[in-house]
């Protein structure tokens, strides 16, 4: 009887098999992660721009200059960045695919936030 030494050529693909899913899986992982850290990356800085603006109103009488030069660093900072004051002077800023109506119906999303400033008082 002969007894073979070594291992067979299906035993090494298996384990190659196994190998690249294992791999696959771990990539997966990797890009989830990446565009998690992307997306509160996007958040932080959407906190950061609202709460900015709702400082400026409270010390200016003239909130459409303000809102005007906001939005022009949303648009820098954040991707397809917008910001709005509406006439119940709440605060909204999108970014991405974000929409104002997202927030008006409190769906929940991680490209809008709104902050109602109407509570607020202005300090001179």
């Amino acid at each position: 009887m002969k007894t073979h030494l070594g291992t067979h050529l299906i035993d090494v693909l298996i384990s190659l098999f196994l190998l690249s899913i294992a791999l696959l899986g771990l990539d997966s992982m990797l890009i989830k992660a990446t565009k998690e850290t992307s997306s509160l990356f996007h958040l932080h800085v959407a906190i950061q721009q609202i709460v900015q603006i709702h400082e400026q109103l409270q010390m200016t009488n003239e909130p459409l200059k303000h809102i005007s030069e906001w939005n022009k660093q949303n648009q820098q900072v954040l991707p397809n960045g917008r910001g709005e004051l509406d006439k119940k002077n709440k605060l909204f800023i999108t970014w991405q695919q974000g929409r104002k109506e997202t927030c008006l119906n409190n769906i929940a999303t991680i490209s809008c936030l709104t902050l109602d400033t109407s509570n607020t008082k202005k300090t001179n």
